[in-house]
């Protein structure tokens, strides 16, 4: 999807499973199972991404980053660790960081985000 802002663009993918629970308050929570978040630059060359696959998907099963290679240094192969990265996060840093050029189109974006809050809950 393209990014309002800028000639940037996102791609998501976020797996989750529902779990049914014992709790009345709380009948079903959901989980994340893996995921990739892509920011890529106006050509669709991938800049940064987020990815966690820890069943499949090559070799490495924890959390990590990927930085394009625009910087000539860092291979797009290397895999650097982070820790669980929620959705919820990456938005807000897409917004909130001034060097990144996003703007919401929503006035209450840091509501909307927060109703779940930048907590992780993963299988």
């Amino acid at each position: 999807m393209r990014l309002t802002g800028e000639r940037l663009f996102l791609d998501l993918y976020h797996g989750f499973r529902i779990v049914q629970t014992r709790s009345s308050l709380e009948p079903y929570q959901v989980t994340t199972t893996d995921y990739f978040y892509t920011l890529l630059d106006q050509n669709q060359r991938e800049l940064v991404a987020y990815h966690y696959h820890p069943h499949g998907a090559g070799w490495c099963t924890y959390p990590h980053l990927h930085v394009g290679t625009a910087n000539g240094i860092i291979d797009n192969k290397t895999h650097l660790i982070t820790g669980l990265l929620p959705l919820q996060a990456f938005i807000r840093m897409l917004i909130e960081d001034p060097a990144i050029p996003v703007v919401s189109l929503r006035p209450d974006w840091a509501r909307v985000l927060d109703v779940k809050g930048d907590r992780y809950d993963v299988v």
